[in-house]
This record gives C-alpha cells, structure tokens and sequence, in this order.
C-alpha cells in the first residue's frame, strides 16, 4: 500500500493549489487501462448474450456496461420475454 501511496504522490507538493489536479493524474496513470478494456468488452458480450436469450439484447448491454458481470445475475432473475415452445402469440382467452 505504501508503494502504491508513493507512485500516486511522486512530484506532487500538497500545499501547492495543483496538487488535487497531480494526484488524480498519477492516480490514472496507474490504473491498468488494457486489462479494464477486454473486462468490459467480455462483459458486454456475455451481457448482450444473456440479454439476447432472454429476450432483452439492449438491456443485457447496458447493464453490463454499467454494473458488470452482475448484470448476468439480474437479467437470468428477469422473466423472458420469448414465447415458450407450445403457446401461441395470442394474448389471454379473456381479451379474445
């Protein structure tokens, strides 16, 4: 933790005004960009896959752009909205 508390504050004066703009520049550089892109990337997919099979793609997307992986777990609590083999796409005998 130390050694991560040292490449954050390397080069920067806290009492000089800049300095909150330095440490979140530093923090940045940090973050292992490349690695968050493909876990993002992968996400989506499977999002758009879970989505897709239960009758939901955008949502399956956007969810898993925006909260990851748990995403999955929400849209597999969601009912579907594909027909089941066996029912016709009529609505209920009461509105016939």
């Amino acid at each position: 933790m130390g050694e991560l508390l040292q490449r954050i504050l390397k080069g920067v004066d806290l009492g000089a005004p800049g300095a909150t703009a330095q440490i979140f520049h530093n923090l940045m550089l940090v973050i292992p960009w490349v690695p968050l892109l493909w876990f993002t990337l992968f996400s989506a997919v499977l999002g758009i896959a879970v989505g897709w099979w239960r009758g939901r793609p955008w949502l399956g997307l956007w969810t898993s752009l925006v909260i990851g992986p748990v995403a999955l777990i929400i849209l597999m609590a969601l009912p579907s909205r594909r027909p089941t083999q066996g029912t016709d796409r009529e609505g209920p005998p009461h509105e016939q």
